[in-house]
């Protein structure tokens, strides 16, 4: 199992069903994430979700440089960072 599966398993043991299926690679988990992350506006507020989808963002980025933590970096990127300012729920909460 890649890296980057196993550790979303552990971060989002209730995603488990789409970390499975996803077949896109980590690009295609963003996707997930990111949607889990526009969404959560329905109060009460998920907490651990947040913090987790930002905690294994930072974990991608902290990966040793391989061929594969580049497409994990690129994947991070593109499917969370470059998004958030997009949802303005999602950027009016980053200040936590």
């Amino acid at each position: 199992m890649e890296d980057w599966r196993a550790k979303a398993l552990e971060s989002f043991p209730a995603l488990e069903y789409e970390i499975n299926r996803n077949q896109g690679g980590p690009a295609g988990l963003w996707n997930d994430l990111h949607y889990a992350l526009t969404t959560y506006e329905n109060h009460p507020l998920n907490e651990d979700l947040i913090g987790g989808i930002y905690d294994y963002a930072a974990w991608c980025f902290r990966q040793p440089e391989t061929a594969d933590s580049e497409t994990l970096s690129r994947a991070t990127v593109v499917g969370l960072i470059e998004s958030l300012p997009v949802d303005q729920a999602v950027s009016e909460d980053l200040y936590r």
